[in-house]
């Protein structure tokens, strides 16, 4: 294969002298070579000849207009053309119907012709990173689909026919601008992966509980206000996300969804926890940061398998002594609250852990007139009280890291304590190292 070169551009041709082994060819790789033209000068017809050609790669390259040869290519079944400057795809694309893989991503298509809905082979359709504002509703007769991109455009809408997509697995619509999503996804009986992110979304349709195969949904980074309960119902999922939201709760009844690995639920509006919560029996990372909550329910302590909880810039003014129960956790972040002590249990959970309590500007100095701080504590033995002496605090064990910056803290750490740890954010002026 030669590349004729035009002003740093390529046309894609192929040698008279190999003419004879053009049948031989099933896979063309032709990506990144900045071809702006299909079917060369002299062999315009050298693409047609490639009749047993199953696969041709032209993605990453400068083409601006659809390459008419493809079409006489009947025996493809991968096309990728991602990564190029087409503006449009024709109809006659349908009448390949051999093709099982389609990909069209990364480009500047406004619209996609409703004849695509007649490949009737078609596993995969990836068209994402275009200028989409709408998707042809003939779309929903691709039977076999199971993998369906459409993510990064400009939806305002999606049709309702895709609830027909029965094999459909992944279906991914995130950074759009939906408002609404059709009740009718709530048919997809096979999909596994459903991400909404980045929409406009206000509300959530009921219906998407009955996903009995959703193992990852996400919601990050839209208008929602509130979510249903049946979302309880999707008893395979393990990833849900709900950051960034406009969520003031959330519904007891997520706390049936047994094989929930991580709940993230951060930069919203919530005042409080269902404690239901506390049967997420497989959840290992939660996040709560930067809501409204004052207090953790003690049934959290329940989550036997948590490894990562992120409660941090909230309003919290007490952590509950059950939170000593999660023996697995590792990262446990309540800083920027206002915590006034943290349970001195909390500090023997015997994992490594990186505990960061930096930024609680309530946290309690000892009485007005008590001769040293270490024997109030001393006399408190279910807190551990930042605002007084550290010495007691080596009794942490395996700490990996300790923030105590912008604590009230005062003294030195014992040495007991620099030996447990691995480092530490040291930035209180009344703190010293011996």
């Amino acid at each position: 294969m030669n590349k004729r070169k035009r002003s740093n551009q390529i046309t894609l041709q192929f040698p008279r002298n190999i003419r004879r082994s053009y049948q031989c060819i099933v896979d063309l790789d032709c990506h990144t070579l900045k071809v702006v033209c299909v079917g060369a000068i002299g062999a315009p017809r050298n693409l047609i000849e490639l009749s047993n050609l199953a696969a041709l790669n032209l993605e990453s390259n400068e083409l601006n207009h659809f390459p008419p040869e493809i079409l006489e290519i009947i025996n493809l079944t991968k096309l990728s053309l991602s990564a190029n400057q087409l503006s449009s795809v024709p109809p006659e694309l349908g009448t390949l119907f051999n093709l099982r893989k389609l990909s069209l991503d990364d480009n500047c298509l406004t619209s996609v012709p409703p004849e695509l809905g007649a490949l009737e082979n078609l596993i995969e359709l990836h068209l994402d990173a275009n200028r989409l504002t709408s998707v042809p509703p003939e779309l929903g007769a691709l039977s076999n689909l199971t993998y369906l991109s459409l993510d990064d455009n400009e939806l305002t809408s999606v049709p309702p026919e895709l609830g027909a997509l029965s094999n459909l697995t992944k279906l991914y619509l995130h950074d759009n601008r939906l408002t609404s999503v059709p009740p009718e996804l709530g048919t997809l009986e096979n999909l596994t992966e459903l991400d909404l992110s980045s929409n406009r979304l206000t509300s959530v349709p009921p219906e998407l509980g009955t996903l009995s195969n959703l193992t990852e949904l996400r919601f990050f980074n839209n208008q929602l206000t509130s979510v249903p309960p049946e979302l309880g119902m999707l008893s395979n999922l393990k990833i849900l996300s709900l950051t960034r939201n406009r969520l003031t709760s959330v519904p007891p009844e997520l706390g049936a969804l047994s094989n929930l690995i991580r709940l993230n639920v951060n930069y919203n509006k919530l005042r409080s926890i269902p404690p239901e919560l506390g049967h997420l029996s497989s959840l290992v990372q939660l996040g709560l940061c930067y809501n409204h909550l004052t207090h953790i329910p003690p049934e959290l302590g329940m989550l036997s398998n948590l490894g990562y909880f992120y409660v941090n810039s909230n309003r919290l003014i007490n952590i509950p002594k059950e939170l000593s129960s999660l023996s697995r956790i590792i990262t446990l972040d309540l800083s920027e609250n206002n915590l006034k002590w943290i349970p001195r249990s909390i500090a023997t959970i015997s994992k490594f852990l990186t505990l960061t309590i930096h930024d609680n500007p309530e946290m309690c100095y000892p009485p007005a007139g008590t001769k040293e701080p270490i024997e109030y504590m001393k006399e408190h033995q279910d807190i551990i009280s930042p605002s007084g002496r550290f010495e007691d605090a080596w009794k942490v064990i395996r700490l990996m890291l300790i923030s105590i910056k912008h604590g009230g803290l005062f003294g030195h750490i014992p040495i007991e304590l620099i030996l447990q740890i691995e480092w530490y954010i040291l930035s209180d002026p009344y703190v010293t190292i011996p």
